[in-house]
């Protein structure tokens, strides 16, 4: 916080049109907040992207650097230095204007004695030698910078880290990169790019008043005679180039028959004392991957990758890169004195409600396990509003937070995967076991002209009263059913499968909204998004009540054919209902959010309505309940995974 507000403090002392200006700064909630002009735009960086060969012509580039150049000497003006000059850091409205941003690692020019710090912020490249080694750093460095940036635009490539040149100087001219660019222009640069410091311009007004003076003595297009010129200047080299060999072959000639002229007697030179060389510190260069995260060091912020920082001794130092959609990434590294060490840190996205999981296999026949999808905790209104259509007294909206991300199946279980479950075990359902004294499975049947509603012997999921395939969901499956599947099922893959919740199953369903279906308040438009009571239905059933719409199935669809909600799932309404592991209570009393004991013989909670449901019923918010061993053509159940 306090070095926030040393930045605010810094740039609201800065008035220019090429600076990022501060309108206001307040403390808040125990932190605090910064107020500055907002630039429809982007980075410099960011707009060369789309330059062929990522690089402007040399007249832009050099119009782009010009206003840096005022705004860098209405800083030093004020006695504050940039120290971070670089592509990233300059904005481009759309209107075209030059911004200078991020004074972070801004501070006013202090004295020898108080120059030195234990951490060196900067970017490798575009930092000049004196920031490597802590070195006395002045107007100068920002010129550093800026002409580093200007080479950067001028050929698409940053130049070679300062302490590398200091060594052994790899930074070639902008003229290999840009044989069009004057020569007095690559002149300058190379003045400017110096790494000692005495050698380079010194001031943001010198260099700006070289590129102009040079820039009006440029014509705008070359002369009629550059081509004859081009001829004479390569004759001129070739002249030159024989001179040289034959001056050296008349040394060589002189040498060989022994008539070397004798060397000039010894003249005492002056011993010329130079100040020592500090001593070259730990360098750590920090990238990421994806680019541009932001980097802490030791807890403390330090801005956008890359950036390279330094330490004095040997050192661990703790390094954290953070993204949005990213999980962190915090690594240790070793530096020592002299070490120079690029590291990067990789982030991994994070994981967003509606990606799809990794199948599990099931260890019996290596065969596919179910389709699941990643749902983020989170925080939803359960319940509808009391002005919701169709709304029943259990609804009750409050705030409900499901604190551990799970997954779901992307559609209910089909008849196939129930089927393998009970081929690999001989399972009996409650159906065929006619548990409780109910014969069979629940269905509609008709007697006479009467349809009726009760359990009927011989009725099962293999044979619901209506033809099912494969990839139709199973039904006749009651709460034991389901709960015995998934324990057969967590043993074949090592998971911890289960029923969802009532929390997880609505919050699931809804998808992220409020509505009162996942695609809106419209019931007329379920036949896009769920199989439920329509027309098609009402041909055969006269006295439903129905969607004003046609989804084309009397019965159960397969599973998977309508849209789906934001997340990806399917079938979240209608088709058939969906068991929860949540035991029921009318006024919610926080069982919603857990699962009832295997043995419970109370009422379970049951979501989603089905193909015989009307607009009532079909909304995320309804609710049902069942007895554990309740069965019917229209039940059925959705898997839930523990992560």
């Amino acid at each position: 916080l306090k070095a926030f507000t040393k930045e605010a403090h810094t740039l609201a002392q800065l008035k220019h049109p090429n600076l990022v200006r501060v309108l206001n700064l307040f403390e808040m909630n125990a932190t605090a907040y910064l107020v500055m002009d907002y630039y429809e735009g982007e980075t410099i960086h960011d707009f060369l992207t789309r330059k062929p060969g990522r690089k402007l012509p040399w007249r832009e580039a050099i119009q782009v650097l010009l206003p840096v150049l005022d705004g860098l000497q209405a800083v030093h003006d004020q006695g504050f230095l940039h120290r971070d000059v670089k592509p990233r850091n300059l904005y481009r409205t759309h209107q075209g204007q030059i911004i200078l941003l991020d004074f972070g690692a801004a501070r006013q020019v202090v004295s020898d004695r108080s120059r030195h710090s234990s951490l060196a912020i900067y970017s490798s490249g575009y930092a000049a030698f004196e920031q490597h080694v802590q070195g006395k750093q002045g107007p100068w460095t920002d010129v550093y910078g800026a002409a580093a940036t200007l080479y950067f635009l001028l050929t698409g490539h940053a130049p070679p880290p300062a302490p590398n040149r200091k060594q052994s100087d790899a930074l070639k001219p902008a003229r290999h990169y840009v044989p069009t660019l004057p020569p007095a222009f690559d002149n300058i640069l190379r003045r400017a790019l110096a790494v000692e410091q005495e050698k380079r311009l010194q001031s943001a007004l010198e260099f700006k008043q070289q590129l102009e003076a040079t820039l009006k003595a440029e014509p705008d297009n070359p002369p009629p005679n550059a081509q004859e010129a081009s001829k004479f200047n390569y004759l001129a080299a070739a002249i030159a180039l024989l001179l040289v060999i034959l001056a050296w072959g008349g040394w060589w000639l002189i040498g060989s028959n022994g008539t070397a002229p004798k060397p000039p007697p010894s003249i005492a030179k002056p011993v010329v004392l130079q100040p020592p060389v500090p001593p070259v510190k730990g360098t750590l260069e920090i990238s990421t991957e994806p680019p541009g995260a932001t980097i802490w060091v030791d807890n403390i912020q330090l801005g956008p990758a890359p950036k390279t920082i330094e330490r004095d001794d040997e050192a661990i130092v703790s390094v954290e890169a953070m993204l949005e959609g990213y999980k962190p990434n915090q690594k240790s590294f070793s530096l020592k004195p002299g070490q120079h060490r690029p590291v990067t840190l990789w982030l991994e996205r994070k994981r967003k409600s509606g990606d799809v999981l990794e199948r599990d296999r099931l260890k019996d026949d290596n065969s596919d396990g179910p389709a699941m999808v990643f749902i983020d905790a989170g925080c939803f209104s359960m319940g509808s509003p009391a002005t919701e259509a169709g709304r029943d007294t259990d609804e009750r909206q409050h705030q409900v937070c499901v604190k551990e991300p799970f997954g779901i199946g992307r559609h209910e279980v089909t008849v196939g995967e129930f089927r393998r479950y009970i081929e690999a075990t001989g399972y009996k359902t409650d159906a065929e076991k006619n548990a409780e004294g109910d014969d069979g499975c629940f269905i509609t049947y008709r007697e006479g002209s009467e349809w009726k509603y009760d359990y009927r012997a011989g009725y099962d999921w293999k044979n619901p009263n209506f033809q099912q395939g494969d990839d139709h969901p199973v039904v006749c499956v009651s709460w034991n059913d389901a709960n015995a599947y998934v324990k057969w099922l967590s043993d074949q893959t090592g998971q911890t499968y289960r029923l969802p919740t009532e929390a997880e199953w609505e919050y699931a369903a809804r998808g992220g909204t409020e509505t009162a279906r996942y695609w809106n308040d419209d019931p007329n438009q379920a036949c896009r998004y769920a199989n439920v009571a329509d027309r098609t239905g009402q041909q055969i059933f006269p006295n439903w009540t129905i969607h004003n719409c046609t989804d084309f199935n009397v019965n159960t669809a397969l599973v998977g054919s309508f849209e789906g909600n934001a997340w990806g799932l399917k079938d979240m309404v209608g088709n058939v209902w969906e068991w929860t592991c949540s035991a029921y209570t009318k006024d919610y009393d926080g069982v919603e959010l857990k699962c009832a004991d295997k043995d419970t013989i109370g009422p379970l909670a049951v979501r989603g309505g089905s193909w015989n449901s009307t607009p009532a019923r079909v909304r995320s918010a309804f609710r049902n309940w069942s007895s554990p061993s309740y069965r019917s053509f229209f039940r059925g159940f959705r898997l839930a995974r523990s992560l």
